[in-house]
């Protein structure tokens, strides 16, 4: 028997999500579009599509929520009471406030919920945390994500996307994969300074770049670059030890180990976007079965305090000043 999954908001991501739920075995996705008129075009198109009241008459095991940023906690809310354990796509909410409340829905009706940021199932970055040990105590971390905004998508107005509303994209939201894989592997800090860009000379109205500094509880700093506005597309992590250095980088698929003995070992290792995808979504069936929990899931806790911190670097960019972290419980 067919196990019955929404997929909540059929934008890019969410039409990705049904391409990949469509080749797991036993999986029976179905499209629930954010528009009515969408319904009959994913039709045409051979999914399952239906309104959301349709959709949970099916009662469905689990859900995708794929809608709006500033829209997750309200549909995840909605879908937990129904039964659903829940996946959000990153990043969890706009801003920390208020997502507790979503915390104590999932806790009441016993669902599991979890946060999309697939990057964790990257072999090259499970290859990278093997390795880590081989460079001894670090004492610096630096990671990037960049890349020009204008050609992400070449029949999009990237004016007219989420990513350049505000109140709910721009760099801090849209690239927290990298905050979330870099707090995973070394910990979480209590305070960060920061210092964003508006993209003007983009035309929107969000964060074009970030620019965040922090320090981990091993003593380690960690410096992030985030940005829109880089026309050679990069994105990697670098860890510096006593040892040597590591480096993964997610463009070239290598992760490069060279140890203090003057040896450099390059392992290439590559992972196609939907495999990830499809690993995170079996992860989270599992853990609603019961099993063992994989780390490599992102937790509502983790994605909850990524936001915290994306909040704390806000306010670290407008103050000059280095800013506290604060517990998303409290929020």
């Amino acid at each position: 028997m067919s196990l019955v999954v929404l997929v909540v908001g059929t934008g890019s991501i969410g039409m990705r999500h049904l391409q990949v739920l469509s080749e797991i075995e036993g999986i029976q996705p179905v499209a629930v579009p954010a528009r009515a008129e969408r319904v009959d075009e994913l039709s045409a198109q051979g999914y399952r599509a239906l309104s959301l009241e349709d959709a949970l008459a099916l009662q469905p095991t689990a859900a995708i929520v794929a809608t709006d940023t500033g829209r997750h906690v309200h549909d995840a809310a909605r879908l937990l009471r129904h039964g659903c354990h829940v996946l959000i796509e990153k990043p969890l909410a706009p801003t920390a406030t208020g997502v507790a409340r979503l915390a104590e829905v999932a806790a009441a009706n016993e669902r599991t919920i979890a946060v999309g940021c697939y990057l964790r199932f990257h072999p090259g970055l499970r290859r990278f945390k093997e390795l880590l040990g081989e460079i001894g105590a670090v004492h610096h971390v630096s990671v990037a994500c960049q890349s020009y905004l204008p050609e992400w998508r070449s029949n999009v107005d990237h004016r007219y996307t989420y990513a350049a509303r505000a109140d709910e994209g721009g760099v801090l939201r849209d690239l927290v994969h990298e905050i979330d894989y870099a707090t995973w592997l070394f910990g979480r800090p209590q305070r960060v300074s920061a210092m964003l860009t508006v993209g003007d000379s983009l035309g929107i109205a969000s964060d074009a770049a970030a620019d965040l500094l922090w320090r981990v509880p091993s003593g380690a700093t960690v410096a992030t670059r985030l940005d829109y506005l880089t026309r050679t597309r990069r994105r990697f992590i670098e860890a510096f030890g006593h040892e040597g250095e590591i480096a993964w980088d997610a463009v070239e698929n290598t992760v490069t180990v060279k140890s203090s003995r003057g040896t450099t070992q390059v392992n290439h290792v590559g992972c196609e976007r939907n495999s990830m995808m499809r690993e995170q979504f079996l992860a989270l069936l599992a853990c609603a079965r019961g099993e063992t929990y994989d780390r490599r899931l992102t937790s509502f806790d983790e994605g909850a305090f990524a936001i915290a911190l994306c909040d704390a670097a806000r306010a670290s960019s407008a103050s000059g000043a280095m800013e506290t972290i604060r517990d998303w419980r409290n929020g």
